[in-house]
């Protein structure tokens, strides 16, 4: 209930109302209803007015936090989307699989890289083309072959548990 008066003295109102009952009591009535209608104090309000700014004020932390991680996750959009790009230009330099069974692959347009290399059967090295021997260059002596002096370097090769060794003029 509000705090305004539930009644007012007919003689006051009287006078107001020029003596017009119909007047007084639709005024009577008016109060009755505001009494009923208007909680019992204005502290009341306050308080839902202060409970409503609270939830506000949560509301808006929580539209703060949301927009951070947004932030964030646009962030990641975008260097993902600069690694996509790099990837891409990656790809673009390597060749392209032409052709793959089960005992080869074909490259074309670019370079295969191998970290390691096993192979399955007795050839290391095979070929579609005949290689060059240069049969007659030279005598294969050290001191000659292809180029005098010792080797530059030594391809060590795994033959099944064996090391053996190439030697590379």
């Amino acid at each position: 209930m509000s705090n305004l008066p539930n009644t007012i003295p007919r003689n006051l109102l009287a006078e107001v109302f020029n003596n017009n009952a119909r007047m007084i009591k639709a005024f009577e009535d008016l109060i009755k209803q505001v009494n009923t209608e208007i909680p019992a104090d204005f502290e009341s309000v306050q308080a839902l007015t202060d409970s409503f700014t609270a939830s506000i004020t949560a509301l808006q932390v929580s539209v703060a936090d949301i927009n951070a991680d947004l932030a964030v996750v646009q962030s990641n959009i975008t260097t993902i989307q600069g690694n996509i790009t790099s990837i891409q230009a990656v790809l673009a330099t390597l060749g392209t699989m032409s052709t793959q069974d089960a005992n080869s692959v074909a490259i074309t347009g670019g370079t295969a890289i191998i970290d390691t290399l096993t192979i399955h059967n007795a050839d290391f090295i095979s070929t579609d083309i005949s290689l060059n021997d240069y049969s007659g260059v030279s005598i294969g002596t050290l001191t000659n072959a292809p180029s005098a002096g010792n080797p530059t370097k030594w391809v060590k090769i795994n033959d099944n548990g064996t090391d053996r060794f190439l030697a590379l003029f």
